[in-house]
């Protein structure tokens, strides 16, 4: 280790030799970077023996830094948790500091929370609505990728235009994570695969690049499951991969997971239950599957779920009311307009009836118990169009269509975060909209 000199000596060094202590500094940085990846590897190989979970260490973690943080920051009350949901101010102001996910993820601890956080969420839902985020595609005028992007206000009922992406791309794989929109990899051109990770965060309204897929990959599948950003599988513009990975935001780093049963690119994924599902894609020689399989947590081992009633690639998933809802994509012969539903409680797939448009490569995101679909590629074309389906009627309607015709795009549901001071202009006594739902994106 290195030995570090005393003060007086290094001031001594600062006037005598400008560099040295620059030279210290940097050798410091070398040496604690070096001991770091010493744990991460560690940290791995008792995960993989399953001895200690990574996921125990970040939860140990936690509750030393918090603990460690109000023994600095004393503070005691005799207010609860509850006393501030049910105070309206001050549940309002919890939510602009921390964003509406953390209040529904209170909401689940007890049943008075619950209905704390109810009474509070229509009130939430109209400051902070959730909106249609889609980003990036193939541009169907020059069939260039696009860095775009745009989404749709549900209270304004009109697509409008974000900041563009970092990296022209398509075929990205996406989800939503603590409050931001997540886009992995894709494609830069007809050969080249990007392996850029960017997040869009709705209160800054900006982009931030986050670090990089553990391999250059395009048309992965996306979930986050526990709290956990995953990407499965894809193409690296070699052969199909069943690779998967978890990214652990707190290190800023991604951790290898165990490969999938079985190659897949082209495929969808969502959290159920807590666990990651992932279901079709292409296979080997380009086979469309109807396979599927998902990751136990808990064992940490890949086991099959039951087979998809069609094969398909290219599809588009949701998650609305604890079940998955699986739409379009193409099954080798034609695009498909049909869509399947896996009841989570029964393990069984059943059909739905069929979108207005048949549409692969199309985005989906659920909000309130409804399934939207934006865009895609119907065999001739690419769309502008947006359907949607409501899980209670079971019936499709349309919506106005977006700005740009987009397939092999990215995208998914955000609760928008107000800007400065409009918590202030919004009057705490206004009348209520209704409830919000919240579903898993």
């Amino acid at each position: 280790w290195l030995k570090v000199p005393s003060s007086r000596a290094m001031m001594m060094q600062d006037l005598l030799f400008p560099d040295c202590h620059v030279q210290l500094v940097k050798q410091l940085k070398d040496k604690v970077s070096e001991v770091s990846d010493e744990i991460a590897v560690l940290r791995e190989c008792l995960d993989e023996a399953g001895i200690l979970r990574s996921t125990t260490v970040l939860a140990r973690l936690h509750r030393f830094q918090f603990d460690r943080a109000r023994r600095l920051h004393p503070w005691s009350s005799s207010a609860s948790v509850l006393q501030v949901l049910r105070t309206r101010e001050m549940a309002l102001g919890l939510a602009a500091c921390t964003g509406p996910p953390v209040l529904h993820a209170l909401a689940a601890c007890s049943r008075s929370t619950d209905a704390a956080v109810t009474d509070i969420s229509p009130a939430i839902n109209r400051i902070f609505p959730r909106q249609i985020y889609v980003c990036g595609g193939i541009d169907v005028a020059t069939k260039q990728r696009m860095r775009s992007a745009e989404c749709f206000d549900l209270v304004t009922g009109a697509w409008v235009p974000l900041p563009p992406m970092t990296e022209a791309r398509s075929g990205s794989a996406s989800a939503v994570a603590s409050g931001g929109l997540y886009v992995c990899g894709g494609k830069l051109d007809s050969t080249q695969c990007s392996g850029l990770v960017e997040r869009f965060d709705p209160a800054s309204h900006a982009w931030t690049v986050i670090p990089m897929l553990p391999h250059r990959c395009s048309h992965a599948a996306a979930a986050v499951v526990r709290g956990c950003l995953h990407v499965c599988g894809g193409f690296d513009g070699m052969q199909y991969l069943a690779s998967a990975s978890c990214f652990l935001a707190e290190q800023g780093r991604w951790e290898a997971l165990p490969p999938m049963s079985e190659r897949r690119s082209h495929a969808v994924a969502a959290s159920m239950g807590g666990q990651l599902h992932i279901c079709g894609g292409k296979g080997e020689g380009s086979q469309r599957l109807s396979s599927g399989e998902r990751f136990n947590c808990r064992n940490h081992a890949w086991e099959p779920i039951p087979p998809m009633l069609e094969r398909r690639s290219q599809a588009a998933c949701a998650v609305v009311g604890g079940g998955l809802y699986v739409c379009g994509g193409f099954d080798g012969f034609q695009h498909l307009c049909s869509m399947e539903f896996l009841d989570r409680v029964t393990g069984t797939w059943r059909p739905l009836p069929s979108m207005q448009e048949a549409r692969s490569s199309a985005v989906a995101a659920s909000l309130a118990k409804r399934v939207y679909m934006c865009g895609g590629f119907d065999g001739s074309q690419h769309l502008r169009s947006v359907e949607v389906f409501s899980a209670t009627t079971r019936f499709w309607s349309t919506l106005r269509p977006m700005q740009t015709a987009r397939a092999h795009a990215a995208g998914g549901a955000l609760w928008s975060m107000p800007r400065s001071g409009s918590l202030r202009r919004f009057s705490l006594h206004a009348p209520l909209l209704g409830s919000c739902i919240v579903e898993d994106v």
